[in-house]
C-alpha cells in the first residue's frame, strides 16, 4: 500500500498495466523492467509525505525485496547482486529444469511408462550404462527418482506453493 497524495513521480516511468479507483483509493498494476507491482494508493496520513504500508504475514520478506526493487527503479539503483526471495537460486533454476524436462518426457511417453534409466538417461545423467545390479544401488537411480516425485508433485500443486513464500523458503535447502 503507498499512501501519497500524488502517486506519478514515484510511480516514474512504469506502464500503468491495469487500474480500478474510487473516492478513497486507486488500485494499480504496474510494469517496468521486467517487473510486476500490484499496488493500493491511498491518500497520505495526516500531512505526511508518501510512505508504504505491508502487511506483517507470512510474505512479509517477499514484500520488503518487492519494495526493495519498486524503490530502488527511480534511483537507477540495481539490486541484481541481492539474494531475493522473488527469484530462484542458481542450484533451483537447475533442478526446476531437470524437472521440466522428465515432466515433458513423461508427457510425451504418455501410456509407455518409462524406465528410471530411459529418464536419467534424457536428463544427461551419468551412469546410466551402469549393469543392471550396480545400476539399482546407483546415486543417478536415486535422484531420478527422486526429482520424478517432486517434479510430480510440482505439476499437481507445487506450482501455486512455489508462487507462495512459504513454497520459496521450503525449496531453498538443497
Amino acid at each position: 500500500m503507498l499512501a501519497a497524495a500524488d502517486c506519478d513521480a514515484i510511480l516514474g516511468s512504469a506502464t500503468v498495466v491495469a487500474e480500478e479507483a474510487d473516492d478513497q483509493e486507486r488500485h494499480l498494476v504496474l510494469n517496468e523492467r521486467f517487473q510486476r507491482y500490484r499496488l493500493k494508493v491511498v491518500k497520505p496520513f495526516r500531512g505526511e509525505g508518501a510512505s508504504y504500508l505491508l502487511s506483517a504475514d507470512e510474505a512479509l520478506e517477499t514484500r520488503l525485496t518487492a519494495l526493495q526493487f519498486f524503490n530502488s527503479r527511480t534511483s537507477g539503483q540495481t539490486l541484481s547482486t541481492v539474494a531475493s526471495p522473488l527469484r530462484p537460486t542458481p542450484y533451483q533454476s537447475h533442478r526446476f529444469l531437470l524437472m521440466l524436462k522428465l515432466l515433458d518426457a513423461l508427457d510425451e511417453a504418455a501410456g509407455k511408462n518409462p524406465t528410471t534409466r530411459e529418464l536419467a538417461t534424457i536428463l544427461g545423467l551419468s551412469q546410466t550404462d551402469l549393469r543392471a545390479i550396480d545400476w539399482k544401488t546407483s546415486s543417478a537411480r536415486r535422484q531420478t527418482q527422486r526429482l520424478v516425485v517432486e517434479a510430480r508433485q510440482m505439476a499437481a500443486s507445487g506450482y501455486r506453493d512455489l508462487l507462495s513464500a512459504r513454497g520459496r523458503r521450503a525449496s531453498q535447502t538443497p
